[in-house]
């Protein structure tokens, strides 16, 4: 089943994917590759906006032991209890966790610290405990030379539009960032035009 959930998903059919893996840990309690298993189908439904990412997620951040993947298991269960308006939750979630993986693992620290500033954002009761970790993110010497610095990146040039920051600021991170498409000027001024809007959508 666990074969089959990877084919549908290589495929893009989720829904096969899902329906494959919830199987798989139905029918057998336990099994070597259960927390792949958990933690690969919390992460489908959490981009599914399915409410039982979150005990599943649970379970994948209890027993996997990779860095990368405490560091996806903690950042997408941070989605899910955001989603569910459950920020301060969220907060100390990957308070803990970035704390954790800090001393181990660059990029699943990372991986955190970047999901933390990221979802801590938009909220307008967490936006002050978050911003030390935005200035921690923003000091760091990101370069944009891995997958997980770019989305990083990202997050910071999109606070930096919130913010009000100066347009050639704002460029230069998201041209270091995913967005960069040789076109910073005009991606920092459309990020600066929606991104107020988009502030404190969850209270």
């Amino acid at each position: 089943l666990t074969t089959a959930a990877r084919d549908a998903r290589e495929r893009g059919d989720t829904e096969s994917a899902v329906r494959f893996l919830r199987r798989a840990l139905i029918e057998a309690a336990s099994f070597p590759e259960r927390p792949h298993a958990v933690l690969e189908l919390g992460l489908l439904e959490v981009a599914r906006l399915d409410p039982a990412a979150e005990v599943h997620l649970t379970e994948a951040l209890a027993a996997v032991t990779a860095p990368s993947e405490r560091a996806a298991a903690g950042k997408a269960l941070g989605i899910a209890l955001m989603f569910a308006r459950r920020g301060d939750e969220t907060i100390a979630l990957l308070e803990r966790l970035h704390a954790e993986l800090a001393p181990l693992d660059r990029e699943a620290a990372l991986t955190v610290l970047g999901g933390l500033a990221n979802l801590g954002q938009y909220v307008i009761a967490t936006q002050r405990r978050v911003s030390p970790h935005v200035r921690c993110l923003r000091a760091m010497d990101l370069r944009g030379e891995t997958s997980t610095e770019r989305t990083a990146l990202g997050t910071l040039a999109i606070q930096a539009a919130m913010d009000g920051e100066p347009v050639a600021i704002v460029g230069d991170l998201a041209r270091r960032g995913p967005q960069g498409s040789g076109d910073e000027a005009r991606v920092a001024e459309s990020v600066g035009e929606w991104s107020p809007h988009r502030r404190g959508v969850v209270g």
